[in-house]
């Protein structure tokens, strides 16, 4: 608490401290008024406000110049409503905190989901699949332009081979013909 204290010399801080607005109990016994500062212990009496107002003051005063003079302003008691306030303000700062973390780490997982999520919807996309179709065929349409280059008598062995290409680019047409008939009814702008 020794840096709350503000002022540099002695009197500046008592100064400082004495401005401090501390509770004060105002209590009136066989014709006294008894003043009482919880915070700091300190009571002090008169036969008139003000005077037992004075009193107190005074009081305070010199509790102060006491624990500066001592070294021992670390063991001044600020006012409640200020400790109040730190503590409330020391909580909502740490709840700030943790509401940043809690968003950082919720967001992480939404975007971690999304991409995880979207990384599978475009592997089954529309471009996907004609994307593998397409090398699928160019795939049996190269293996039919090699055959294109054998002679004759390799063709006639080979006869078996193209026709069984044939088959497999007419099987990948008919597992495309439904997408082909999908970007059909898509109208272009």
């Amino acid at each position: 608490m020794v840096d709350a204290i503000e002022g540099n010399t002695r009197d500046e801080k008592i100064a400082y401290l004495l401005e401090m607005h501390y509770d004060i109990i105002v209590k009136q016994k066989q014709g006294k008024f008894y003043l009482f500062i919880p915070e700091l212990s300190m009571v002090s009496q008169g036969g008139q406000l003000s005077e037992a107002y004075d009193e107190l003051i005074l009081q305070k005063k010199r509790y102060f110049e006491n624990l500066i003079d001592s070294g021992s302003q670390e063991e001044i008691i600020f006012p409640r409503r200020r400790v109040r306030l730190g503590r409330l303000w020391d909580q909502l700062i740490l709840f700030v905190c943790k509401l940043c973390i809690l968003c950082l780490l919720l967001g992480g997982t939404i975007i971690g989901s999304t991409i995880l999520v979207m990384d599978k919807v475009m592997s089954y996309s529309p471009v996907f699949v004609v994307k593998q179709v397409t090398m699928g065929l160019l795939s049996e349409v190269g293996q039919l332009g090699k055959m294109g280059t054998l002679s004759e008598e390799d063709m006639e062995e080979k006869s078996g081979n193209i026709r069984q290409v044939i088959e497999n680019i007419r099987q990948v047409v008919r597992l495309f013909r439904p997408v082909i008939d999908e970007f059909r009814t898509v109208e272009l702008p």
